[in-house]
């Protein structure tokens, strides 16, 4: 209820004030039960959950849906390139999110992490540190 009352409040100040410049908030990320930013993202597990985590995140009127897609650097011992949402966890996400016509965004490190982002059709990746191993993999020619 409070990030809800945060979001809108928020929203309505910005969208009152003539020729500035627009926020556009996210709300919520959603991530996986323990996983980067737990502390401050709205947990969920496996793809039902996922899809109810977006819609809590639509009902708040958030302006995209942001998952974390990979482990970070907020905590010692996180592994940044670790796949935490999967791509059926993602996939429902964005599903729900088209849903309403909201943009999505996604942390996302490692390049399974970013393949995964990519494949559920993510609009916007966020960091891509692993990119270059990404690109390698995809060029590599056999034989």
């Amino acid at each position: 209820m409070a990030e809800e009352l945060r979001l809108n409040t928020a929203q309505r100040m910005i969208r009152t004030v003539e020729n500035a410049a627009v926020t556009l908030a996210a709300g919520q990320m959603i991530c996986m039960t323990g996983g980067h930013g737990w502390f401050y993202g709205l947990e969920a597990d496996g793809p039902d959950a996922v899809r109810r985590a977006a819609r809590v995140q639509i009902k708040a009127r958030s302006d995209w849906v942001k998952f974390m897609a990979s482990g970070g650097f907020a905590e010692a011992g996180e592994q940044p390139g670790a796949v935490q949402l999967d791509l059926v966890e993602l996939t429902a996400g964005v599903q729900e999110a088209r849903k309403v016509g909201l943009p999505t965004a996604a942390h996302a490190h490692g390049a399974e992490a970013i393949k995964n982002v990519l494949r559920a059709g993510i609009d916007s990746v966020e960091h891509a540190s692993g990119a270059r191993a990404l690109l390698q993999q995809q060029s590599r020619v056999p034989g």
